[in-house]
């Protein structure tokens, strides 16, 4: 998954434990209960929300993706606003902390947005896409070099506010507050797609190498 695995893992474990027992990571379309906080308006579809971090030193980068990142599709006025209010919110939330806000990166939206556009789609919610990709295969496949690279996921339905029902959820859960408020991350990106009533949340953050 990367160049340099030890305390990644470690990190990943705990994220893992945390995560099977608050947010319920998976790929079986479990609905697991809504962290506190987090809450949609339909009962029977409660949020769902996952966050992993990978450290790498990335080498040769290869741009097999970039040309799919990069066509992405242009997200309506309404998914745009949306993704810049996330984008506004994390960086608040930083800034309430005496962090530096989060740079944003365009080609890491793209990358955000074509993900959350393949779980809609495919109606999967994992950081492993079905062929097997991970976030790091993904930044690194768009050509983009890193030293650290983390990505939030937020799934919701019928809610009525769901920026505020995903960034507040991430708020909620150890392991998604924990990539929000790291200071080595400087750069961000935020994809989000829609499929009827749901709408699917991908924040990747990066530091560059």
């Amino acid at each position: 998954m990367t160049t340099r695995r030890p305390l990644p893992a470690l990190i990943a474990l705990a994220l893992l434990a945390l995560l099977l027992g608050l947010a319920g990571c998976g790929d079986d379309g479990a609905t697991p209960p809504a962290a506190a906080g987090a809450r949609a308006t339909a009962a029977d579809d409660a949020p769902l929300a996952s966050s992993t971090v990978t450290s790498a030193q990335s080498s040769v980068a290869g741009r097999t993706s970039a040309a799919r990142a990069t066509a992405a599709a242009t997200p309506t006025g309404a998914i745009a606003a949306m993704e810049r209010e996330v984008l506004r919110r994390i960086n608040a939330i930083r800034q309430e902390r005496g962090l530096q806000p989060l740079e944003p990166n365009d080609t890491l939206a793209a990358i955000a947005r074509d993900y959350s556009c393949q779980m809609a789609r495919q109606n999967f919610f994992s950081h492993t896409s079905p062929s097997g990709e991970t976030v790091a295969d993904r930044v690194r496949e768009a050509g983009v070099e890193y030293r650290l690279v983390g990505e939030n996921l937020a799934r919701n339905t019928n809610a009525d506010q769901p920026v505020e029902v995903a960034v507040q959820g991430w708020m909620n859960s150890e392991g998604h507050r924990e990539n929000i408020l790291r200071e080595a991350f400087t750069e961000t990106g935020v994809g989000i797609c829609r499929e009827g009533d749901r709408y699917y949340f991908t924040q990747i953050f990066l530091q560059p190498r």
